[in-house]
């Protein structure tokens, strides 16, 4: 009888076994899903928004933006993550820029490189400078889970930095001194691509990895009206 007992205890022995591995099966398959649902609610319930504003440094007496000033631009990036899963800055690609108000007013003497884009909208046709422009990886700045966070992503520009856009946007604000009263009636236009790492996943393992892990691992935004100029690398 006993040996009838124990080898009903064998027999149930594999049993147990399917049951313990169906278990951890489930429990895996369900940690599984509350992550993908938590990163799918990353990627749908995050949001961005920009903001501007700039700084002339080394004025004249009479406002004019000296050989040694400096143009100051700040985009202000702004994300609320109301999701489970932290965020990180990773990229960001910008355009920048600024109506051309010599050139609309068809002033002569004018060059500009690179050259003007126009820009057409209800009020008519507009000439607009790319005073900026560029793609930077960035240190990690984080962004909390359920929390928000604003990135100052200032860009200088002199010059030394660059001479042919600094002595357009000096031309510029000169005219808007001038003949506007004040800088503070130039009319700037930002464009902005930015990329943010989802915290607990990992990243691709290089630039040639498939879109797919990208699109996963990163929540990407794109802001503002792009007038179609192609963005170079490292601009200032």
């Amino acid at each position: 009888m006993s040996g009838i007992a124990r080898l009903r205890r064998a027999e149930t022995v594999p049993w147990l076994l399917v049951a313990v591995v169906l278990v951890g099966l489930s429990v895996l398959i369900g940690a599984s899903i509350a992550s993908f649902a938590s990163v799918a609610d990353a990627h749908a319930s995050t949001s961005l928004s920009v903001s501007s504003a700039v700084i002339y440094r080394g004025l004249s007496p009479a406002g004019l933006l000296t050989d040694n000033g400096t143009v100051a631009f700040t985009i202000y990036l702004s994300v609320e993550d109301p999701s489970s899963r932290s965020l990180s800055f990773f990229t960001i690609g910008y355009k920048v820029w600024l109506e051309d108000g010599p050139a609309e007013a068809g002033l002569s003497g004018i060059s500009r490189t690179p050259p003007d884009v126009t820009h057409t909208n209800a009020t008519g046709a507009h000439k607009f400078f790319r005073a900026f422009d560029g793609s930077v990886q960035t240190d990690p700045y984080p962004v909390p889970a359920r929390g928000n966070a604003t990135f100052p992503f200032t860009l200088n520009l002199t010059r030394t930095t660059n001479a042919a856009r600094f002595a357009a946007v000096q031309n510029i604000t000169e005219y808007a001194v001038n003949v506007l009263g004040s800088t503070s009636h130039i009319v700037w236009n930002v464009w902005v691509l930015v990329n943010l790492n989802i915290g607990g996943i990992p990243a691709p393992a290089s630039v040639s990895a498939a879109p797919y892990f990208s699109a996963i691992s990163r929540v990407q935004f794109i802001a503002g009206v792009d007038f179609g100029v192609e963005v170079g690398v490292g601009g200032p």
